[in-house]
């Protein structure tokens, strides 16, 4: 609640060190000082005439805007003027400078910052009927050392194949290919039976070097296997599968949102869905848990796997680890295990088959690091919801077997 200044000389006059740990997945993570000046509020603009059109207030009211979105679209906006922030993004492959208009860039602050999102969530007069289903949009912003030149900022949507389906479509029939919680063609029969849901890489971001020593960049979501970028140019180079093609060139198989690394030893563990055929009936949904480690050339090897049998579809976004763990949750906010078949078929789409169902519990899976076997596998009569997980640290003594598991809930 302090002004960012007031704040700022109270941390300075105090002496305080300010620590965060450079990885929150593993207890035993390095940890990085930042000095008082860090936490100073920064606010940066991207100048209006980077982007095709200036979207000030008054540019909803102008012929431009009327000959550029949809009127039934524009009559919102100009009636609740904040929808105007969720108009669809541009692409801006090439570097802009920002402008500092509040605050300063502390100088020790030098890197480069990857954030994705949904950065379209209407086509035309269509708007999806949930912002989770919106087209992956990642922004890059580049901090120069000792200041020496401008922060600069790219933005570039993720090229999927349903993105590139979308191109040329005024909106008015409804999408071309099917969503999570959007069905095709405004939900014509022919257009939706067999199709699963599309993936659309739009909620976080990972750096991998690739077997040829190339630094990539992936857009995640846990509706498909990761999208892999260059993270000089954001151009999209088409779908990864971790180097691992017996895993995640399946058709089934889907990757998290939100893997986990080790600082110390380079791991890497992330987990996913695998909707398994019929006949393998009853375990229709699997989760799959995966273990990587960095070769010679810092490229991820997968190590371990394993496979967890699931009563339901349920929602796993996230995943954490210790220094010995892997935590998992499978909260009872879930779909039948039929129910992506049943989609497939007729009805609405598998995003709106998910229920929540209290009396289920909560699942916590606790793995062993070392090979992935399972340490732990309890229910809880205690119903969480939760998207991500903070923390996990193994408690002192070892002998207890206790595992601290940090959720935001």
């Amino acid at each position: 609640s302090l002004e960012p200044r007031e704040l700022s000389r109270r941390m300075a006059k105090h002496e305080e060190t300010y620590c965060t740990p450079q990885y929150s997945r593993c207890s035993h993570a390095a940890a990085i000082t930042m000095k008082a000046s860090f936490f100073a509020l920064i606010l940066l603009f991207v100048p209006s005439d980077a982007f095709s059109t200036t979207q000030s207030n008054s540019y909803w009211t102008s012929p431009a805007a009327k000959g550029e979105i949809p009127p039934s679209i524009l009559a919102k906006i100009q009636k609740s003027p904040w929808r105007g922030g969720l108009e669809p993004a541009v692409d801006l492959p090439s570097p802009v400078e920002c402008q500092v208009i509040q605050g300063c860039v502390p100088p020790d602050l030098c890197g480069t910052l990857f954030r994705n999102g949904p950065g379209r969530i209407r086509i035309g007069e269509c708007i999806y009927d949930h912002w989770f289903d919106g087209d992956g949009y990642v922004v890059k912003l580049t901090f120069q050392p000792n200041n020496e030149k401008a922060v600069l900022f790219q933005g570039a949507y993720v090229k999927t194949d349903r993105f590139k389906a979308e191109i040329g479509n005024d909106g008015k029939d409804g999408t071309r290919v099917r969503l999570a919680w959007t069905n095709a063609r405004n939900g014509n029969f022919w257009s939706n039976l067999f199709q699963k849901p599309t993936n659309p890489s739009n909620t976080a971001c990972q750096l991998v070097t690739t077997k040829q020593g190339n630094r990539a960049l992936l857009a995640l979501a846990e509706g498909g296997p990761p999208c892999l970028m260059d993270p000089t140019t954001l151009e999209t180079l088409g779908d990864y599968d971790y180097e691992a093609p017996t895993e995640f060139s399946q058709v089934n198989s889907m990757a998290s949102a939100h893997p986990a690394t080790c600082i110390e030893t380079g791991q890497m563990f992330t987990c996913g869905l695998r909707l398994v055929e019929p006949s393998a009936w009853p375990s229709l949904t699997q989760l799959k848990v995966y273990k990587f480690a960095p070769s010679a050339n810092d490229s991820l090897e997968l190590k371990d796997t394993a496979t967890i049998d699931m009563s339901t579809i349920s929602f796993v976004h996230d995943l954490a680890i210790s220094e010995k763990h892997v935590c998992l949750f499978l909260q009872p906010y879930e779909a039948e295990r039929d129910e992506m078949f049943k989609s497939m078929i007729s009805g609405p789409p598998l995003g709106k088959r998910f229920a929540w169902n209290e009396k289920r519990g909560t699942r916590i899976i606790v793995l062993n690091r070392r090979d992935l076997s399972v340490a732990s596998d309890v229910t809880t009569h205690e119903y969480l919801s939760l998207y991500h997980i903070v923390n996990a640290v193994d408690i002192v003594p070892e002998e207890t077997g206790l595992v601290e598991i940090q959720v935001a809930a």
